[in-house]
């Protein structure tokens, strides 16, 4: 079997690059039940993306993606624990890296920590008493 390749001769352009989807973000919580023998069942409590408001913007130079993802685990007691992930991605310029990034950290931080404090909240108000609000995750640089 032989093949033939034919060549046009006309080069293509590159496309433009354009940022058509909207940035998003991911929100999953988990419970973790711990048993004695060795066995963890998990049990997703919230799995969703929503859109993130950042205003439109077309590239017409090379792009690069920032994202940042962090999670953070919370003791329950009695073999339990409630797991918080928020991640990010953010399309933007290659010289807006490291600003991006900065964005991106602090969205996540507040989105974990308003998560994670919704839900201990709500356990607090089930088992009938309070939660402390507490800034639970702060990344430093």
């Amino acid at each position: 079997m032989s093949f033939t390749f034919k060549s046009t001769g006309a080069k293509k352009k590159a496309p433009k690059q354009t940022a058509k989807h909207t940035p998003r973000a991911r929100v999953q919580v988990t419970r973790e039940t711990h048993h004695d023998d060795d066995h963890v069942e998990e049990e997703i409590l919230k799995d969703e993306e929503q859109a993130v408001n950042l205003p439109d913007r077309e590239f017409d130079h090379p792009a690069a993606n920032v994202g940042f993802q962090c999670s953070l685990t919370k003791n329950l007691g009695d073999f339990n624990s409630l797991k918080v992930g928020v991640s990010i991605h953010i399309p933007c310029y290659t010289h807006e890296v490291h600003e991006t990034f900065e964005l991106s950290k602090k969205f996540v931080d507040e989105k974990l920590n308003e998560t994670m404090n919704g839900y201990l909240e709500d356990i607090a108000r089930q088992n009938g008493g309070d939660h402390e609000v507490d800034h639970l995750a702060e990344f430093q640089d």
